[in-house]
């Protein structure tokens, strides 16, 4: 097990002197007995020696067992602390780990570190609050964690960052989908598909991570090649995260509240925003998230008509972002007449072909990082309209004519 105090203790020892935290091949201490039916490990702050461990489990010290016979650091308090258990999953292994009531996700964080040799900064936790993003001051005594709580932890180890790891599963975009409005007017006004909006308006619970700001416009924005370029390979975030991307985020953030909505799982959600630096940015707040999850499965009776020339009685089936969800979560906050949706996918506004805004997508980031420039541009836009009383009255389809016209651009700049 990883037993562990606070994250302001966890690198001190009992003389004072701040040590560096242990990694994954200089880790010591004596093994402690190890059960048939539990494999413990002790987090020894006291210890600096670091054996083979044949178990499989890295032994690092961090908090004076009981059993111990070095001499209590001052530090440590005269009574114990009652001690719970958690399982951390990582690639192939699990870790059990041990923590106090006063322990915090930082404390998790830098025991992982040692186990794993992922530094806190690019770990992505996941199952021990769903839906809530954990601040590393937050105490795990606050989260309401069952005994022996699983949970996941993704992250490359220091040694392996040149192997980026990209997501296999997404792989979507406009094919057979045309943007018209005749066509969107018949999905949209189609019962089928209006009762699945409305059914999963019931099943989805929106988790804020910041609260809504009264008086401030709703800019949703998507994630993969919106923002995030999330097939290429590259060794540095900053290669696959769109130019100018917290520069156009600080900019509208004064006008506009924040909200991300990808077509992929809230893993991957977390994990790329995580990687990407934007869930704890001091210039600007993220209001909530929304995944796959909260995107109903609609029919395009002229899918096939448009792509073949005709249908059969084909139907085609793919799955939107509404925003009729979160105007029925905060209707004193967002409605139609204040909400921009930035999309790259066409198809994802059918529900609300007003309030979306279609974007080029952002891919091949090696060849396109250096001289892309479309947040620049929707950024002014975006600034150019924060005053219209209703965003309906706009025709967003002319963002860009907008932009040329305004900022006196030439069309080939």
């Amino acid at each position: 097990f990883c037993m562990f105090g606070s994250a302001t203790e966890s690198t001190t020892g009992s003389t004072g002197n701040t040590k560096e935290p242990p990694n994954q091949d200089a880790m010591m201490g004596p093994s402690p007995p190890i059960s048939e039916s539990s494999k413990e490990m002790v987090l020894d702050k006291s210890s600096s020696s670091t054996p083979d461990d044949p178990e499989g489990f890295h032994q690092i010290s961090m908090q004076a067992s009981s059993s111990s016979t070095s001499i209590p650091s001052p530090q440590q308090p005269e009574t114990e602390e009652a001690i719970f258990t958690l399982v951390c999953k990582h690639g192939d292994s699990m870790f059990p780990i041990v923590y106090t009531a006063s322990s915090t996700v930082l404390d998790v964080k830098l025991a992982l570190q040692a186990l794993t040799n992922v530094n806190p900064e690019r770990q992505k936790i996941m199952g021990l609050a769903k839906g809530k993003i954990m601040k590393d001051d937050a105490q795990l005594s606050e989260l309401g964690l069952r005994q022996n709580q699983k949970f996941m932890m993704m992250g490359t180890p220091e040694d392996k960052i040149p192997m980026m790891i990209v997501q296999p599963e997404f792989s979507v975009d406009d094919e057979g989908y045309e943007e018209d409005p005749d066509n969107d007017t018949d999905i949209s006004h189609n019962a089928l598909n209006i009762d699945k909006v409305q059914k999963k308006i019931q099943k989805t619970q929106i988790n804020c991570i910041n609260p809504p700001r009264k008086g401030k416009r709703l800019l949703v924005l998507d994630i993969d090649y919106t923002i995030f370029d999330c097939k290429s390979a590259s060794e540095t975030i900053h290669i696959l995260k769109r130019p100018y991307l917290d520069t156009f985020l600080t900019l509208v953030y004064k006008y506009y509240d924040l909200v991300f909505w990808s077509q992929t799982s809230w893993k991957w959600v977390e994990a790329k925003l995580t990687e990407m630096g934007m869930l704890f940015a001091t210039e600007y707040r993220v209001t909530f998230i929304l995944d796959q999850s909260s995107m109903p499965r609609v029919e395009d009776r002229h899918y096939y008509k448009r792509k073949r020339g005709q249908h059969n009685g084909e139907v085609k089936y793919y799955e939107i972002k509404p925003l009729q969800i979160i105007w029925e979560k905060f209707p004193e906050y967002y409605g139609p007449h204040n909400t921009i949706h930035v999309d790259d996918l066409s198809r994802n506004f059918v529900m609300n072909q007003r309030n979306g805004l279609k974007i080029s997508a952002y891919k091949h980031a090696h060849q396109n990082h250096r001289h892309d420039r479309e947040l620049l541009f929707l950024g002014y836009y975006l600034m150019s309209v924060k005053d219209c009383e209703d965003f309906r009255s706009l025709d967003l389809s002319d963002w860009r004519s907008h932009v040329v016209r305004n900022a006196g651009l030439n069309q080939g700049k």
